[in-house]
This record gives structure tokens, C-alpha cells and sequence, in this order.
């Protein structure tokens, strides 16, 4: 079966090209330890960031994260919340940013809702 060019993606997804996008997140463990990070895509199963290397201390597959807040986009501000777990990080050690895939693994139908909202109002 040749899969090649074909969507592998079980949601559909919105890359968001505005500028100044961001969530801040924290660590499950660690609610002192603050991430700031530009969000690339969003679907109703996950977002992928982009974090800056440098801000990059803690980030590792498997870890837990908690999305507390988006900030520059009117449509997602009032979403808060959301635990996401890291599935993958790509980036070549040259790069000042690694690219962060993360699972959406509880949210509440309300911020559900929203998501779904924001990703087909495209």
C-alpha cells in the first residue's frame, strides 16, 4: 500500500500563521517552571511549538505538560488547562528553535469545543 503523500493525521489541524501566537505552559510536576513557546499547528488531538533551544531545559519525550494560557490570538485565549503529553522533538543542534509535538491527553468538552471552532472557521 503506497501511503506516500497521504494524510496519516486521525484530526485535522490549523497551522497558525499569526504572528505573536504563544502558550505558556508548565511542567505537571513542576508548576513553578514556566515554558513559553510559539504554537505552529493546533488540532482537537495535539499542537506542535516551536520553543527556543535555549528555553528548551526539561523538554523530553514523555514528559507532562499543562497548557495555562494562549496569548495573540483572540479565538483561543480563554483556553487554560489542558494537559499534553510530549510525543516528539525535532532539531538539528544548529537550529535556535526544536520543533515540540504534543498529545492533548485531557481536556474538557468546553476547550474541545473551542479547538474544533478554531481549526475548521479557517
Amino acid at each position: 500500500m503506497n501511503t506516500v503523500g497521504k494524510e496519516r493525521r486521525r484530526f485535522k489541524r490549523r497551522v497558525i500563521i499569526e504572528d505573536g501566537v504563544v502558550g505558556i505552559f508548565h511542567f505537571r510536576d513542576a508548576k513553578e517552571e514556566l515554558v513559553t513557546a510559539k504554537i505552529m499547528d493546533l488540532s482537537e488531538g495535539g499542537l506542535q511549538l516551536a520553543v527556543k533551544r535555549v528555553d528548551s531545559k526539561g523538554i523530553a519525550v514523555g514528559k507532562h505538560l499543562v497548557l495555562t494560557e494562549i496569548k495573540g490570538l483572540a479565538d483561543l485565549e480563554s483556553i487554560a488547562d489542558v494537559e499534553l503529553k510530549i510525543r516528539w522533538i525535532v532539531g538539528p543542534p544548529s537550529f535556535d528553535n526544536i520543533g515540540v509535538g504534543c498529545e492533548i491527553i485531557n481536556i474538557s468538552e468546553r476547550v474541545r469545543e473551542q479547538i474544533l471552532q478554531f481549526v475548521y472557521s479557517e
